[in-house]
């Protein structure tokens, strides 16, 4: 495993010139990968090598795409390793958050971060001169990271194969590789902030007065997404530690969502970040819960058990998590809709039972879901919410 050639009194230094030479090296010992990075050439998975459990965001918009500025070749060849894909216009980022594998030298695994001017193209790891910053200062990286949630949440639902097969066919076949090489670039996206106000403005806005003096909002109307698959699994509830909490709080601020059980107010429709914990023996050489799946937990009851009347939670779409090295849990925080309807283990049993899939969660293991029709069945038990 390459050498960060980082010690007690640096934690941080430049690559300059073909900076690919020595970041592939560094991100070879990776355990998972975080990244943004604006535009991909044909070659890029060579360069940076993403492996199931990581995310990208890029700018694979259309225009970007047919301007031959973002391969999706190369987004399909992640995509088939397992890799979790974001488009987000107007993107211009080269950032890259590197967790490494445990080794016996090095037990917590040691996380890093690269930001610079690089697009993952041959034209900046062959003929452009460029550069980075490296470090591993622990509240840096964790900057990095929330930033990286905002434009996550921004971009919205990961790419799925069938949205790069259609992209591909936008794309040349002599395509070029590096807009920022070429006079002016792509251009800019369209600045949509205006009309972003004004939906924001209309959200909080949407309240009916009740006996005169009080303020009652309605649901929701947007409909979430309908997933393409699910994960479910039971958890154990107690008190989370007091770095979760605080990155929740942070998670929510700056993502402008509601904490759950905390929010002044929840009603159906509404988004907000909740949270769960799995300790390390359980998943620390594997990540059962992927960014960006979509996942319906069963909580425990107070001592543990598994009932029939144990409380499942709305679909929770993945969104960050945070190693808690000293607790040693791994906590998985998403973003929910808020129900008015309380669903049980036994309700969740009977509707997937109904479909044709049964569910036993006794093991905490998690269970996925393919099947459209035992999809349909687990997610038509929150009947106010609305899927597409």
């Amino acid at each position: 495993m390459q050498d960060l050639g980082l010690g007690n009194e640096r934690t941080v230094r430049m690559i300059s010139g073909r900076v690919w030479d020595e970041i592939t090296g560094l991100l070879g010992g990776s355990r998972q990968i975080t990244a943004a990075v604006a535009y991909i050439g044909d070659g890029a998975t060579e360069q940076l090598p993403l492996r199931s459990g990581s995310s990208i965001i890029v700018d694979a918009s259309t225009k970007a795409v047919a301007q031959e500025s973002t391969a999706p070749s190369a987004l399909l060849a992640w995509k088939d390793s397992g890799v979790v894909i974001y488009s987000l216009p107007g993107l211009h980022a080269k950032t890259i958050v590197c967790e490494r594998k445990p080794t016996r030298e090095h037990p917590d695994p040691e996380t890093f971060l690269v930001v610079g001017s690089a697009n993952v193209s041959a034209n900046s790891a062959r003929r452009l001169d460029e550069c980075a910053l490296l470090t591993d200062d622990p509240t840096t990286v964790r900057e990095a990271l929330d930033a990286m949630t905002a434009w996550k949440l921004r971009a919205g639902d990961p790419l799925s194969r069938e949205d790069l097969v259609a992209l591909a066919e936008l794309y040349r076949t002599e395509a070029g590789d590096d807009p920022d090489d070429e006079e002016g670039g792509p251009d800019p996206a369209p600045d949509d902030s205006a009309d972003l106000v004004e939906a924001d403005a209309a959200a909080d806005d949407a309240v009916v007065a009740h006996d005169a003096d009080e303020e009652v909002p309605v649901a929701e109307t947007t409909p979430a997404p309908r997933p393409r698959n699910l994960m479910l699994t039971s958890v154990r509830e107690d008190t989370p530690s007091e770095e979760a909490k605080h990155e929740a709080e942070v998670l929510a601020r700056d993502n402008d969502l509601a904490v759950a059980d905390t929010a002044a107010v929840l009603v159906p429709g509404r988004e907000y970040l909740d949270f769960f914990w799995l300790d390390f023996d359980k998943d620390y050489y594997g990540d059962p819960f992927p960014e960006g799946a979509t996942v319906v937990a069963t909580f425990r009851n107070d001592r543990g058990q598994l009932t029939k009347t144990c409380s499942v939670s709305p679909p929770m779409r993945i969104m960050s998590k945070f190693r808690d090295h000293q607790d040693e849990r791994t906590y998985y925080y998403g973003v929910v809709r808020h129900s008015d309807t309380s669903v049980s283990y036994a309700d969740l049993q009977e509707a997937a039972g109904g479909a044709g899939r049964t569910v036993n969660l006794a093991s905490e293991d998690p269970a996925k879901v393919f099947r459209p029709g035992a999809i349909s069945a687990i997610i038509g038990l929150w009947g106010d919410l609305v899927f597409e």
